[in-house]
């Protein structure tokens, strides 16, 4: 038991030694008008971007003569683009074939690409455009990965020593277990910052290509459904009229009246049936 327990005291001791030498090892330094709280050392991450970082997404519907056709352009105009296919659905809609496509092009190239694409419409139906800026929480990332980054080399120090030192399983078992959550923590904010740099790189185009046959109105031997629907419209909305006016004329003008002129009858009627009651008695 004293054996562990000394054990353990030498392994807190070198740790506390170690941060010790590395505080007085790195010499401070002042730096007037300057914020350098988040960062490791002090320091700035060495690859902070020069510009924002913004990730785009636009979102076209075009109405073309032919859907099939007009894909194939599409695939050509990414490629040239050095863009790519992230994915591609096609279905048909009586008898006529549309599509949709997922793309990806580089974020520089995004409006020469959605020029190019407008230019195969016979008409835009809809288009949109959004962008998120992810600068600051790519900064915030980086400055955290350097600080663990930091903190996992400083773990593999002590691990080497508490090896040569003390020898113990149980010592270097839980330097070993705490090397591999702050591995863990360095792996997943990589990861995210990889995501961060691929998607504000290359921006998303989701394009829907739409036969004109199928967005044109329905026009069958003179017949205009639209025209139709909004008769009928315009009939109900009469209709409605008429009936809100019997109403609000029932409420204003009949009921008043009525009061007026059943009231004197109610009582009448009350008084003979008193009467009748009074001589049925007697």
């Amino acid at each position: 038991m004293l054996k562990k327990v000394g054990a353990l005291f030498l392994l807190i001791t070198s740790f506390f030694a170690y941060s010790c030498s590395k505080e007085a090892a790195e010499p401070m330094v002042a730096n007037e008008g300057v914020t350098t709280v988040g960062y490791a050392n002090g320091q700035p991450p060495a690859s902070l971007p020069t510009k924002r970082m913004i990730v785009q997404t636009a979102s076209l519907r075009l109405i073309v003569k032919d859907a099939p056709h007009a894909l194939e352009t599409v695939k050509q105009i990414v490629a040239a683009q050095q863009g790519y296919i992230a994915s591609s659905k096609t279905w048909k809609e009586e008898g006529e074939p549309s599509s949709q496509v997922t793309i990806r092009v580089p974020s520089e190239k995004l409006q020469a690409t959605l020029g190019q694409l407008r230019a195969l419409a016979l008409d835009v139906d809809s288009e949109a455009l959004s962008g998120e800026d992810v600068t600051e929480q790519y900064v915030d990332l980086q400055a955290s990965l350097r600080n663990e980054q930091a903190y996992e080399r400083e773990l593999l120090e002590l691990l080497t020593q508490t090896r040569q030192r003390t020898g113990s399983a149980d010592d270097l078992l839980a330097v070993h277990n705490r090397v591999n959550e702050v591995r863990g923590r360095i792996e997943k904010m990589q990861g995210r910052i990889q995501y961060l740099e691929k998607t504000s790189s290359l921006a998303t185009i989701i394009l829907e290509l739409i036969p004109s046959s199928l967005a044109q109105p329905i026009n069958v031997a003179g017949w205009h459904p639209t025209g139709t629907v909004r008769t009928s419209i315009r009939a109900l909305l009469r209709a409605l009229q008429v009936l809100v006016d019997i109403v609000i004329v029932l409420v204003i003008v009949a009921l008043p009246i009525a009061a007026i002129v059943l009231l004197p009858v109610f009582g009448v009627l009350r008084l003979v049936r008193r009467r009748r009651v009074a001589k049925a008695a007697a």
